[in-house]
């Protein structure tokens, strides 16, 4: 039996994919199925951090890799984790798995393992990063550079209009100054 956010972990895996529900929702709905009446835990960091770093990886079983806006080094410990528990070397539990994911012996983990643990007992943890069919993600991450490139043109008209010289491209001068 998991602990308190390796649960939260678990349900949210387990949603039912369907169209518009992100891991990042499916932790939200989890966490506050099983925190109704703490606002704290629900906000806990280091727990969430983990769960959508290991989806933004892709190593979440039908949760594609994307971004997820995870804590880097929440993200990082727990790709780490599962890098050890995929050598198959040895048993571990959250402590022996922190230790061996974090060099520092004065820091203790924030549930990280507790998630990562969870899911591999729970056979939710991929080898492999899932990815999602790529002629379809090329084609909307083109799209959404195209969206954002037009919410940059509505939110800046007067910017874009006095760095064109005539030729309706932005001269060099100007697109060194946007960036």
């Amino acid at each position: 039996m998991a602990n308190r956010y390796g649960e939260v972990a678990l349900m949210a895996a387990r949603q039912r994919p369907s169209a518009g529900i992100n891991p990042v929702a499916r932790w939200e709905s989890a966490v506050a199925t099983l925190y109704p009446t703490s606002p704290a835990a629900r906000k806990k960091g280091s727990p969430r951090g983990a769960f959508l770093g290991l989806c933004e990886a892709g190593l979440v079983r039908d949760i594609p890799a994307g971004h997820y806006a995870a804590s880097a080094d929440n993200k990082s410990y727990a790709v780490r984790a599962v890098t050890l528990l995929t050598e198959g070397k040895q048993s571990w539990s959250t402590s022996t798995l922190w230790r061996a994911v974090e060099n520092d012996p004065g820091r203790t983990h924030h549930g990280q393992m507790d998630i990562v643990l969870a899911l591999w007992r729970n056979d939710l943890i991929v080898s492999k990063p899932y990815m999602p069919d790529t002629a379809r993600y090329r084609t909307s991450m083109q799209l959404y550079r195209h969206v954002r490139t037009l919410k940059q043109c509505m939110t800046r008209p007067d910017e874009i209009h006095r760095s064109t010289k005539g030729s309706g491209k932005p001269d060099a001068k100007s697109r060194m100054s946007n960036h």
